[in-house]
């Protein structure tokens, strides 16, 4: 499987609360690495800017990995539109050129935890219905981490209801089987 996490580093995140999602993160690429078979792993992180953090790459030692994931920095940041281009940036940078295996499931997790304003609602369904559509097709989970996010929200941007919603990142630990099972369900192309 190829693996993309889009991560979201905004206000109101506090430090912990950015701390935790890497974790979570962390864990979830580890929990995905020993049930597949073989995984490629990157990472977008929005906040202040978008950018693709981890490229797209083999995964050949976990511990670097993770160590990889909980470094990642950025500077919180108001501004939620972001997601739109991280999205984007998925699809142009992580899932594009050579990084990305033909024939073999894509997958991006979307870790989000500010409800998108109504006038942008759009163009977040309009970026992923890109991202499930590019080539191969890529799969969505969503994970939001907030109770003020939108059901509706989560269902949009992930493919067939693979979503899944917490009050905030210390409580999403919980959801990690369930996404290996969908994973591995992608996997196996069901």
């Amino acid at each position: 499987m190829d693996l993309c996490l889009i991560l979201e580093n905004t206000l109101p995140t506090n430090e912990n609360e950015w701390y935790l999602e890497k974790e979570f993160a962390s864990e979830l690429t580890a929990a995905l690495y020993y049930a597949l078979d073989s995984l490629h792993v990157g990472a977008v992180v929005f906040g202040e800017t978008t950018a693709l953090t981890l490229p797209l790459q083999k995964v050949e030692n976990i511990t670097e990995v993770r160590k990889e994931i909980e470094s990642f920095s950025g500077s919180l940041f108001p501004w939620t539109y972001l997601l739109a281009n991280a999205i984007y940036k998925t699809k142009d940078n992580c899932f594009s050129k050579n990084e990305d295996r033909p024939g073999v499931a894509n997958l991006a997790i979307i870790a989000s935890r500010t409800k998108p304003s109504s006038i942008i609602f759009n163009d977040y369904i309009k970026a992923a219905d890109l991202l499930r559509k590019s080539k191969g097709g890529t799969s969505m989970i969503a994970v939001g981490a907030n109770n003020s996010l939108d059901i509706e929200f989560l269902k949009h941007i992930s493919s067939g209801g693979n979503y899944f919603k917490a009050a905030s990142f210390s409580e999403v630990s919980q959801f990690i089987q369930p996404i290996v099972k969908h994973a591995l369900d992608i996997a196996a192309g069901k």
